[in-house]
This record gives C-alpha cells, structure tokens and sequence, in this order.
C-alpha cells in the first residue's frame, strides 16, 4: 500500500452475501463532505439513543463480550501517527447517522504500536493503516477487511448490510457461520461474481498478482449495468498497484475515469492511477492521458461538495502535488498547493476540536513546505505540541521541519522530544530520523550508533506494513557505512 494514499477496498472473507456491502457508498451524494444522510433509519428508539462506544485495546475482552452479547466485532486497526485514522475517528466514528449501527457490533480499539495490540496482530496482520475487521466471535473467522478510510455515508451502509447478512447466515450448534461455499446470487452474472470473489480471497492471502486477474476476469464478463462495477475497479487498481503493475495501473485510471461514480472509489482510482504514472516516469503513452486525469482531479479535489473526507481529499492534493513535479510543471506545482493550503487552512478553522485540527497536521506541514513557507508548519506543529504535551507525534514532526530547514540544533532538540515520548515500533522511524539529523551535523559515529540501536529495536519487535522494508533499509544504511 502507498505511504501518501488512502484505499478504501473492502476485502471479504466468508459469507459471499457480504461482497454486496463492499463500497456500496460509492454512489451517495451526502449533503456536504463529511455529513451523511440518514439513508437506513434506526429500527427503534433505543437505536436512536445508543452511541458507539469502543473497547481499547483489550482485543480478548472484546472477543468475550460480542461472544456473550452474540454480536459481531468490528475493530478499527489504527496509529496515532497515521492521519487517516485520525480522521476516522475524528469525522467519522463520532458521526451521529452511525448511531443505528452501535447496538449491531461489539466495538474495538487496538492501537497497533502497544504492545497490548500483539496478540490482535499475530492473529490479524496490518499491512495498511487504518484497517477496519467485522470478526465473527464464536468462530474468530474475518468476515469483512476494510483496508483505509469510508465516510459516513458508505460505513453507515457497508456494516448494515454486513450485519444483515450474518444475522442471516445459518449458524451451527456453537455459534459460527459456516464458510461461503453456497450458490452465488443470480442476480449478477455469476461468472463475474465468483471472480470478484475469488480476487477478494487472494488479495487477503497476499497475492495481489493473481487477485488483479481475477478482478479483470470480473469486469470482463461482467454485464454493462452491473453494480459491483466500481467497487471492483477500485479493487483492481488497488491491486496493481500494490503489485506495481504500473502501466496496466495507468491505463486502467485513465480509461475507467469517466464513468466512474462520485465517492471514495473514485477518488482512490485516480490517485493510484496518477501514483502508477509518477513511477513510469516519461513514458509517452500516457503523459497526455495522464495530464487530462490531473486536471479532473484538481477540480476534485476543489469540489466542496465531492462526498469524500476532508483527509481524502487533501491526499489527493498531495498526489497532485507529486504528479506535476514529476512531470516538471512548477507553476501547476505552485497552484496546486496554494489551493491545498487555502483547502487545508479552511478544514482547521471549522475543525471543532484541537483532536480534529490535529488530523491535518501532516498534511499542513506538507503544503507549507510545498508553498515555501515552512514555517507556517513550525507554528502548527508547536501549537499540537502544547495542546498535546505526551504525543510525540507533533515533536517528530517538528524535527524533521527543522531538519529540511537547516535549522539542526532545533531539529535534535524536537527528534529528543519526540523520542522521550515514542513507543512501539514507532520508534525505528524517529531513530532513523534522528540519525538523519546526525548525519546533517556530519556525524557519522552517532548516526551509526541510533541506527544500530534502531536495528536491534527493530529485531525485537513483531514488525508489520511498511515497518519490514524500514527495518531492511537501517540494515543497508549501516552496512554501507562501513
């Protein structure tokens, strides 16, 4: 999964009734973004009043608790460094049209960095961060894989469906669905389901090479109104991405763009299609396709009423941002983030809370950056630090600002922050920072002692994501110190 973008796929494992519920959103058009319509009433008044209230990180207490309510447990997978995650908790979880969804599931918490959350990630490995579970208690069977963000609108949709269908699902004499094995609905080309379904299967056992054919299989014998149509492009692109397959990426962003409906998807299709289109560099055939895709995504990504999260948007600010550099267009560069940062400076003054404001800090510190004023990131960032004083995200943060400015001795003050704060595997990125900053002050025996500290850190800890690849660089980075 990319650092800078934000999937939205569903992955669904067991009942094939749930494959419906995947991205059903995609299609809204909520009244603004972030707001949802209330599009499936509360089935009675104690649904009104009950609020979502989740269990944190005691992942075996609420496995208990959903086997003894006979619910099924949804765990949002998360880290207080990744901004989606944030967001999701900020704009979306707290979002009163979900109040119907509270009395269905169980609610978990893990935080993926403590190490409470180990038993949660042995069992259920996180490759993106947020991932959103729906489990099956009884059996401890993943039911839905949600790996990204969702607004309102299509989580409101997705887990009520999901809920349906196991409460519909036949159960043996301990409480557990069976596996999907049964007849696919008639109502799609089964065909194209069973690839779509057989797709989902490998994408969750980590084989996204053979999940994007199948997700081709499905699109091409899929009928022409077939509603699982976007969901499954989303899938795909995601796939190829994942597998970097950039140019089959690429075209399919360019080609699929048009009719793709508003929503999540497609905002994720065009930005793994301009992602793919950075990494084939000058490749001809797709520079004109691919400037024509960047400019209906800056009118998106300027479009109020788009129905996606503020933070998806402003991701596909940044990807923008990214694109037309690399296509060395420096005024679209200039523009583009003048209106990421007009953007962003909006989403902080309506944000209701310091928690919410916080959601943008790394992109505010990204845009300033872009625009030439960093230090508009330095006085943000301060500002989460004092309303924060135990985070050590906003100190790290901070350090690195201070470390592209050249301003050193602030940048080791901030990183020692931060590091006095970090914890989890967390820790190998704000000690790789730190050496960074040695490595500025020229030197090169510290730089080589934090990051062997680093690696022996890294050695000891259960590492999942990106957090494997971190570690097998700190490796190579010693090793070429010698």
């Amino acid at each position: 999964m990319s650092a800078r973008s934000v999937t939205a796929m569903c992955w669904v494992l067991g009942a094939t009734a749930v494959l419906d519920a995947c991205h059903p959103g995609a299609t809204e058009s909520p009244a603004s973004p972030g707001k949802s319509p209330a599009t499936s009433p509360p089935s009675s008044g104690d649904d009104r009043r009950e609020t979502i209230a989740f269990i944190e990180d005691d992942y075996q207490r609420a496995r208990s608790t959903a086997s003894s309510r006979h619910r099924p447990l949804f765990v949002d997978a998360w880290a207080t460094w990744c901004h989606t995650c944030l967001s999701m908790r900020e704009y979306v979880f707290n979002d009163p049209a979900l109040a119907p969804l509270a009395p269905k599931f169980v609610w978990a918490s893990i935080d993926t960095e403590k190490p409470e959350g180990a038993a949660f990630l042995q069992k259920f490995p996180v490759q993106a961060w947020p991932t959103l579970w729906v489990i099956d208690p009884a059996s401890e069977k993943a039911v839905l894989k949600w790996p990204g963000s969702a607004t309102p609108a299509e989580l409101l949709v997705l887990l009520g469906e999901v809920s349906d269908a196991l409460a519909a699902a036949p159960r043996d004499s301990a409480g557990r669905a069976p596996p999907a094995s049964g007849p696919i609905s008639a109502t799609d080309s089964m065909e194209a389901t069973a690839a779509w379904l057989r797709g989902n299967r490998l994408v969750a056992d980590g084989h996204p090479v053979e999940a994007s054919r199948e997700y081709e299989s499905a699109l091409a014998r899929a009928p022409g109104n077939w509603p699982k149509r976007p969901r499954v492009v989303e899938a795909l692109i995601t796939a190829l991405e994942t597998s970097r397959q950039n140019e089959a990426c690429a075209a399919l962003a360019t080609r699929e763009w048009p009719a793709m409906p508003r929503g999540t998807s497609r905002l994720n299709l065009g930005l793994y299609g301009l992602e793919c289109g950075i990494m084939l560099g000058k490749d001809e055939r797709f520079q004109e396709p691919l400037r024509a895709l960047a400019d209906s995504l800056e009118k998106v990504a300027r479009d109020a009423s788009e129905p996606v999260l503020a933070d998806d948007r402003s991701s596909l600010f940044e990807e923008l941002v990214s694109f037309f550099r690399s296509v060395r267009d420096p005024e679209r560069v200039k523009t583009v983030a003048r209106g990421w940062c007009d953007f962003l400076e909006a989403e902080v003054a309506r944000a209701p809370s310091p928690k919410a404001r916080a959601v943008f800090d790394t992109h505010r510190m990204l845009a300033y950056e872009a625009v030439g004023t960093p230090e508009k990131a330095v006085a943000a960032l301060a500002q989460s630090e004092r309303d924060f004083p135990t985070d050590y995200n906003p100190p790290a943060r901070l350090a690195g600002v201070y470390l592209r400015m050249g301003r050193l001795d602030d940048a080791q003050a901030a990183v020692q922050r931060a590091e006095s704060k970090v914890y989890g595997p967390r820790t190998l990125r704000v000690l790789a920072l730190k050496a960074d900053i040695l490595k500025a002050m020229k030197r090169p025996a510290d730089e080589k002692n934090e990051l062997a500290r680093a690696i022996r850190l890294g050695e000891s800890y259960h590492l999942t994501g990106g957090y494997t690849q971190l570690l097998n660089d700190l490796k190579a980075r010693v090793a070429a110190l010698k």
